[in-house]
């Protein structure tokens, strides 16, 4: 037994077998012409492609506007809440 055949458990009778079962089972399907052609053309058609840059800037400065929007609004809230605190106690 040589090293291909521990490897392919399969011999040559088997492999055609299986090929014949599977054609008899498996209907071979046409491809439509109309998608086999717009396939062939975005194939060969070389695609424009534009990339954006990412707008870090403009990431960072969102993210700095919301920390700063949310440190004041905290800031308001502790005036408004923490003078009705005073006054009670």
């Amino acid at each position: 037994m040589n090293r291909s055949e521990r490897h392919n458990p399969l011999n040559n009778s088997d492999i055609h077998y299986m090929e014949n079962k599977l054609g008899e089972l498996l209907s071979p399907r046409q491809a439509n012409p109309e998608f086999v052609q717009k396939l062939r053309t975005r194939l060969m058609v070389e695609p424009s492609i534009t990339l954006e840059r990412r707008r870090t800037y403009k990431a960072i400065w969102i993210l700095a506007v919301a920390l700063f929007s949310g440190g004041l609004l905290a800031f308001i809230l502790l005036l408004i809440f923490g003078k009705d605190e005073e006054a009670s106690g």
